[in-house]
């Protein structure tokens, strides 16, 4: 599980790999891939940004797009720029 003290790194991905497929199966929603340690690790960082304590993000986070969620703690980063951008 991803905590708080596992940013030390920084790193949100892995080594590049490379792998040949007859088909592919996109997984939008976690069903599949379960991304539920990435969220958590985003979410203590955008906390931090914020100054907001991380575990109250998550509490209100599951179920609601990142742009709605941030609205609750920063309107100024709930946009879509602020989604493909770093806006601090």
């Amino acid at each position: 599980m991803v905590g708080p003290d596992s940013e030390s790194d920084g790193a949100f991905t892995s080594p590049a790999e490379t792998h040949t497929f007859a088909g592919i199966l996109l997984d939008m929603d976690g069903t599949i891939v379960n991304s539920t340690d990435a969220i958590i690790k985003h979410w203590h960082k955008i906390g931090k940004e914020l100054g907001v304590d991380p575990s109250v993000i998550l509490q209100t986070a599951h179920g609601r797009r990142s742009i709605e969620t941030l609205a609750l703690y920063d309107q100024s980063r709930a946009n879509w720029n602020c989604q493909y951008e770093r806006c601090v």
